[in-house]
């Protein structure tokens, strides 16, 4: 695939993914915390609001990270921006 070097479609990407992980983030942290009273239900002997706030939540954040460096580095690839020299 030929490189697009064009800066103002990587960084318009870049912004689209930017906003849709900061929404997710979002999601996770504030919604777990609101409705922490809702989701009074066991899950392996804890409270599900417990569980997500001490495991479920920081274990998401990670995974949102590694999302956003993959498609970082797919998307630099992608417009010719790679920093690797081959030689």
């Amino acid at each position: 695939m030929r490189p697009d070097p064009d800066p103002r479609r990587h960084w318009r990407r870049s912004r689209i993914a930017i906003t849709l992980i900061l929404l997710v983030w979002a999601t996770l942290t504030f919604g777990v915390a609101w409705y922490a009273p809702v989701l009074d239900w066991n899950f392996f002997g804890w409270r599900f609001s417990f569980y997500m706030s001490a495991q479920g939540t920081p274990l998401a954040c990670l995974a949102l990270v590694a999302l956003y460096a993959w498609y970082a580095r797919r998307l630099d690839r992608r417009c010719g921006y790679d920093d690797e020299d081959p030689s």
